[in-house]
């Protein structure tokens, strides 16, 4: 794959967040980037990992305190199931060690509320 390929390739994102104003924010956000590709919205981590196998994005924007399966476990769950995705945490936490853990799990890179 040369040099023009590589820029030509849209980057694939599936957003996960309970909270369906922040999945609206982001979806504007990512709406507006050339290159990035926005594929899927999940409401909870058993429902993004659910949507990162069925569409294998190139990154999944995680939240942290979600309902079902928490996203410590859904960004573990992604990471082992999709080795080439990755997993980058956007949370209001400011829990270092709910971060920590995260990044433990396989997340990327993480934010939180006081980072």
């Amino acid at each position: 794959m040369g040099l023009d390929s590589d820029r030509s390739r849209r980057v694939r994102v599936l957003v996960a967040d309970d909270n369906p104003n922040v999945r609206r924010a982001l979806a504007l956000i990512f709406h507006g980037e050339p290159g990035i590709d926005l594929v899927g919205m999940a409401a909870d981590g058993l429902e993004a990992h659910t949507s990162a196998i069925a569409l294998r994005p190139d990154v999944v924007v995680m939240d942290l305190s979600m309902p079902r399966v928490d996203g410590v476990q859904a960004t573990r769950s992604v990471v082992a199931s999709l080795p080439d995705t990755r997993v980058v945490v956007l949370t209001a936490s400011t829990d270092r060690a709910l971060l920590d853990r995260a990044r433990d799990a396989g997340a990327a890179s993480t934010c939180g509320g006081g980072s």
